[in-house]
């Protein structure tokens, strides 16, 4: 790890808060920019056009190796998922981006060194190699020792679960997910969001909350609302005669 710089610091800090709006972006952007590639570029609150609207993104990365990379830090009070699922299916379907990554404000809080680790392990050209060194010894805390292993970068880029409790219960909580969506192969074929582009499709003309709306009412109904005073009149046709020779006491007596 190289020593701490405090106007490298202070550079980067005021650098990221010009464009951050929101506490987790600060951090993401301080440390990516610590972190960056030369050849690569992170360009903050990035604005692009898609046939179905205009939309801005937290930040686009391209690597020195000229892959175009959205990445989105979601705060849930301000973001639906379905809407997000339209808007990454029409960035990747107008080739926009290879792929877009989306993490959780509490994944850059509790494990941001997992984010970065994300972002190395699947693409090539993003980190400065005394960047992925300490990337590496990071990671190496609390990534799967098989997830160490060399590869040949870049790997399939793949949702992530952070910490799940059955693989680091010894060591952390659950501290996020990563969402990684990926748009035309190198066959030419889409691989996210091939059912979202056709139904917006068979809705010509409308916008992304229009389709999200629709999609939410044909596809995601909601629970059906339960009636607890009909439970209850089950439960006391069902069982209520069986209490009626207990003991009203029974249960105020200290457990022997």
């Amino acid at each position: 790890m190289s020593p701490f710089c405090f106007d490298s610091f202070a550079d980067r800090y005021f650098e990221a808060s010009s464009s951050a709006e929101s506490e987790p972006e600060l951090l993401f952007h301080m440390l990516m920019r610590r972190l960056l590639h030369p050849e690569a570029t992170l360009q903050p609150q990035f604005s692009y056009k898609t046939r179905r609207g205009s939309f801005r993104a937290d930040f686009l990365l391209i690597t020195a190796k000229g892959e175009h990379i959205l990445l989105e830090v979601d705060g849930k009070e301000f973001h639906d998922p379905v809407r997000d699922m339209f808007r990454d299916a029409f960035t990747l379907a107008d080739q926009v981006v290879q792929h877009v990554y989306r993490f959780e404000a509490q994944t850059i809080f509790r494990g941001i060194w997992y984010a970065v680790f994300a972002l190395y392990r699947h693409h090539d050209g993003v980190f400065t190699q005394p960047a992925i060194d300490e990337i590496r010894d990071k990671a190496s805390r609390f990534v799967l020792a098989d997830d160490m292993l060399p590869v040949d970068l870049p790997k399939c880029p793949e949702p992530i679960t952070i910490n799940p409790q059955r693989d680091f219960s010894a060591y952390m909580d659950h501290a996020g997910d990563i969402l990684v969506r990926s748009g035309i192969n190198e066959r030419g074929a889409p691989l996210f969001g091939v059912d979202l582009i056709e139904f917006a499709r068979q809705n010509p003309g409308k916008d992304i909350d229009w389709l999200t709306s629709e999609w939410k009412s044909r596809f995601l109904s909601p629970l059906p609302r339960i009636d607890i005073e009909a439970l209850e009149r089950e439960w006391d046709i069902l069982f209520g005669n069986q209490n009626d020779d207990l003991d009203p006491d029974l249960f105020d007596r200290p457990y022997r």
